[in-house]
């Protein structure tokens, strides 16, 4: 477990790095960004991060994101029906969701109805990328 979830917030921690640089866009809710603070509280992650430097994290993650509006009723599109709000968050702005999430990466996501896609956090290339607004 301690590997993994050092992983997983290494990882965590350049996503948020790289909406920080503005190298990438994110696009969130605040269902999203509340999830995220209560994960980050965790008392398994004092390990890896303070309880401060997380609550700041997703305070400047919630100031960079683009923050649409809440999706209203969204359709099932995945195994787990909590992720269904992040899948339409995702067509919305038609994006790419980064994710660990087997239920996300497994699931046919790009249709042509629907745009977003999943790939997995330690596959993020921000290489060329800019955010919107920008050259």
């Amino acid at each position: 477990m301690g590997v993994r979830a050092d992983q997983r917030l290494r990882h965590t921690r350049s996503v948020i790095q790289a909406v920080l640089a503005r190298q990438v866009m994110a696009v969130a809710n605040q269902h999203l960004l509340d999830e995220l603070a209560t994960v980050l509280a965790r008392p398994k992650f004092r390990r890896w991060i303070a309880l401060a430097d997380a609550v700041a994290s997703v305070e400047a993650l919630g100031r960079e994101a683009d923050l649409p509006p809440e999706p209203g009723a969204v359709p099932q599109r995945v195994r787990d029906p909590d992720d269904d709000d992040l899948v339409a968050l995702g067509d919305a702005a038609e994006a790419v969701i980064v994710t660990g999430d087997a239920d996300l990466l497994e699931a046919d996501l790009a249709t042509s109805d629907h745009s977003s896609r999943a790939t997995r956090s330690t596959g993020l290339d921000i290489s060329g990328h800019t955010p919107s607004g920008t050259t």
